[in-house]
């Protein structure tokens, strides 16, 4: 898996003071147990290592600050902590996101230790992207677009887009949309039925099979999903495409404060 790998070499490549020595375990007294903001989804990816100083820990801490990871953005988070005699100072660096992992970060922890020096705990966590699946696309047939908006269960707004290259926009803003990853939102039914439901319907033909149906609720929310259904089979949700609606309710005639 390209993200582990990733973690993997950036863990390896982490910055620690000249004459510090890596070490496979501490006493877990030492509280270094990880940083306190762990992202919660299923396709977290965390690498670790802990290393020994001679360095009393507010040098040592000094140093760390002092020489971010390579290519790190600017430092992400700062804390200070305690666990009975031992106290702890943390500092966080950031990477931007890949197409394969995103929320790379790398934490730092630096401890006391009371027969003097400190000892150092350093995290790699970075969030493994799952990849749609290229089957999952608008058919290359679809000829023909018709789009629907409906409100509180009525009709609203209607079009027919017939040009070939105007479907295929709007088959390309679809087909570009993230698809969710495993601990987002599935449904949000404990908030209510949204008032406008967006419909997009594509054909070969007029009157012609359906090839593929996609369903946007608004106004968007945290958990307004795309929906997407290709030649009967319903697909995972899609993250919302902002895209998608802006140039959908324009070729509906609808301001986007309407509908979106």
């Amino acid at each position: 898996m390209a993200a582990n790998h990733d973690a993997a070499r950036r863990l390896a490549a982490a910055p620690v003071p000249p004459g510090s020595h890596r070490v496979p375990h501490l006493p877990p007294d030492y509280g270094l147990n990880g940083p306190e903001f762990v992202p919660v989804t299923p396709n977290l990816i965390r690498k670790e290592a802990l290393f020994l100083t001679k360095l009393d820990p507010t040098e040592a801490f000094a140093w760390l600050k002092a020489h971010p990871p390579a290519k790190a953005g600017a430092q992400r988070l700062l804390t200070s902590g305690g666990q009975g005699e031992y106290t702890s100072q943390t500092v966080g660096f950031q990477w931007g996101d890949s197409r394969a992992a995103g929320g790379r970060q790398q934490y730092d922890t630096v401890v006391n230790r009371p027969a003097g020096g400190a000892a150092i705990r350093i995290e790699i966590q970075a969030v493994w992207i799952r990849p749609r699946p290229k089957g999952e696309r608008i058919p290359a047939g679809a000829r023909l677009l018709e789009l629907k908006l409906v409100h509180r269960g009525r009709r609203e707004a209607a079009a027919q887009v017939g040009d070939p290259a105007e479907v295929a926009e709007f088959a390309t803003l679809i087909d570009h949309a993230e698809v969710l990853q495993p601990g987002g939102p599935e449904s949000c039914e404990e908030l209510g039925e949204y008032p406008h439901h967006l419909v997009l319907t594509f054909r070969a033909a007029p009157d012609g099979t359906v090839l593929a149906v996609a369903e946007q609720e608004l106004p968007v929310g945290n958990c307004q999903l795309l929906g997407l259904t290709v030649e009967g089979k319903k697909l995972r949700p899609l993250e919302p495409s902002n895209a998608l609606i802006g140039r959908a309710l324009k070729r509906l005639g609808v301001k986007r404060g309407a509908g979106g």
